[in-house]
């Protein structure tokens, strides 16, 4: 190691099965991002943007993708898009800013919603929320439990979940992880 002329390194590579993407069903995304004042750190807000423009950039033309914003009040950005019309999806995504308090329950709800709508438009898709966050949540529904509820009832709907935690320090993974298994998700 050059750290340490003590200590060796051991690299290990895994490398999975190559997948045929174009078999796949349609995506249905909506995401779900919490713009909360918490979320201002240069390590959460300012690095899902670039994520998230990698995600847009690898989905096919014919997945769609609603984008849905809470902080101290929910709001949808983006109804139901198909990617084709990437250049729309994207400006929204450059377009958030972090101010507020987190009212992550009425996100949630708001959300769900979307994926509904979305999944009557393109029924044969794979519908999925996908909550970014630091999992912070402080003002509406905090109770996990009820927050579970709902996304318990969405899982029967064929609606799943998918969490993705940023930020140090305040982090909430206990509560991402709760939401991701209830949602038949990650």
């Amino acid at each position: 190691s050059p750290l340490n002329q003590e200590a060796r390194l051991f690299r290990i590579g895994i490398n999975t099965k190559k997948l045929d993407l174009s078999e796949r069903n349609r995506a249905n995304l909506v995401i779900l991002i919490d713009v909360s004042g918490s979320m201002s750190d240069r390590n959460k807000l300012e690095l899902v943007k670039p994520a998230l423009t990698l995600l847009v950039n690898q989905l096919d033309p014919k997945d769609s993708v609603g984008i849905v914003t809470y902080a101290s009040n929910k709001e949808v950005l983006l109804p139901s898009t198909q990617v084709s019309k990437k250049d729309k999806i994207l400006k929204v995504i450059n377009s958030l800013t972090a101010v507020g308090s987190t009212a992550m329950g009425n996100g949630i709800e708001l959300a769900y919603k979307q994926a509904e709508e979305s999944l009557a438009e393109y029924g044969d898709a794979t519908s999925r929320v996908i909550i970014i966050s630091d999992g912070d949540a402080n003002v509406g529904e905090t109770s996990p439990e009820a927050i579970l509820e709902l996304i318990g009832e969405q899982v029967k709907k064929g609606i799943y979940l998918t969490t993705l935690g940023f930020g140090q320090g305040n982090y909430r993974d206990d509560m991402m992880e709760k939401l991701a298994n209830k949602g038949n998700g990650n």
